[in-house]
């Protein structure tokens, strides 16, 4: 009888052991489970999050190009007036025309720092893809035309964002040296900024978002 209560309580005592590691078993799975279901989820907000960074970006960026295109539309206006018979008539022929040569010079470049600026601004790192080029030139008495006549050519900003993903502080420490970075998980997005506008007399330009080839 003795041996029989003892073999009894023996089994039950492995029962419990087997449903404990089952226990543990299934709290990992469930752990995991949810983990990569937060992940999925902190991925979608941060790449729309990196969507729209890129956006603002490129779209700053084209805003600066078409900045520089009114200011050498200003300097055609304002160039008559250097050949007037009035005092300062040669200062003014002087500034337009260091001012032609700075924009033209340093406007792309200018676009697309604008186009990194604004995506720090948003958080996300901007690796500017393309050189813009104003597409102008000089002509006779420092006159400056548009050599696309409304064709985009080579005059917009396009970028690529990268954003970090925010992974919690105890997934890095339960996983220790396995557990990846945040930018290696990082989400990316393209974009590009388009300027809208032609001539250089009664033109006014301006920027928008284009369609990524």
């Amino acid at each position: 009888m003795h041996q029989i209560v003892f073999q009894a309580k023996r089994c039950m005592k492995c029962e419990d052991g087997h449903a404990l590691a089952f226990l543990v078993a299934s709290l990992g799975v469930v752990m995991v489970l949810a983990l990569g279901i937060y992940i999925v989820s902190e991925a979608a907000v941060t790449k729309i999050q990196t969507q729209n960074a890129a956006d603002a970006a490129a779209l700053a960026g084209a805003g600066m190009l078409a900045d520089c295109l009114d200011l050498l539309v200003f300097s055609n206006w304002v160039r008559p007036l250097g050949v007037l018979p009035i005092p300062w008539a040669q200062g003014i022929s002087i500034a337009v025309r260091n001012l032609t040569r700075e924009v033209i010079r340093h406007g792309p470049d200018a676009a697309n720092l604008r186009a990194v600026q604004v995506g720090l601004a948003n958080g996300a790192l901007i690796i500017p893809l393309h050189n813009p080029d104003l597409g102008v030139e000089t002509g006779f008495f420092g006159v400056v035309t548009d050599t696309l006549r409304g064709r985009t050519g080579r005059r917009f900003v396009e970028v690529t964002a990268v954003q970090e993903l925010q992974l919690p502080r105890w997934f890095r420490t339960v996983l220790g040296e396995q557990a990846p970075s945040g930018l290696a998980l990082a989400p990316s997005a393209l974009a590009r900024g388009t300027v809208r506008g032609r001539g250089m007399v009664f033109a006014q330009y301006a920027g928008g978002l284009g369609r990524v080839e």
